[in-house]
């Protein structure tokens, strides 16, 4: 009899559990090909490596954002120092993707960007 009550219950728990998992919507517009959030023009940078900018704002609100080149250049150079703006950039930051490993991604200003105008500073 104790068989015959148990059964309809483990059903019930089974589907209650299999029914609250659903599957995450993929953000498409996010990445090097996704949408643009910020348009930048002739703003000082310096290049830090491996497409890493940091890129100077101070003549839109005084602050700094960051970027990664969607596209690398072996020719970039590598500023030293802090101090030195090496490069003038233009470029497309791109909405950045959450993470695939269900990780929370801080929504700091930067991400990827898809550089239109680059001149090196003498």
């Amino acid at each position: 009899m104790r068989f015959i009550v148990k059964t309809p219950f483990f059903f019930l728990l089974f589907f209650v559990f299999s029914s609250s998992c659903k599957k995450e919507k993929i953000d498409t517009d996010c990445g090097c090909n996704g949408l643009t959030y910020l348009t930048i023009e002739n703003l000082q940078a310096r290049h830090s490596g491996n497409g890493y900018f940091v890129i100077n704002k101070t003549d839109t609100n005084g602050s700094l954002t960051y970027g990664w080149a969607c596209e690398l250049d072996s020719t970039w150079e590598v500023s030293t120092d802090e101090k030195i703006w090496n490069y003038t950039i233009s470029g497309n930051l791109r909405k950045r993707c959450p993470s695939s490993n269900g990780e929370y991604v801080l929504t700091v200003p930067g991400g990827l960007m898809q550089i239109t105008s680059i001149k090196k500073n003498d």
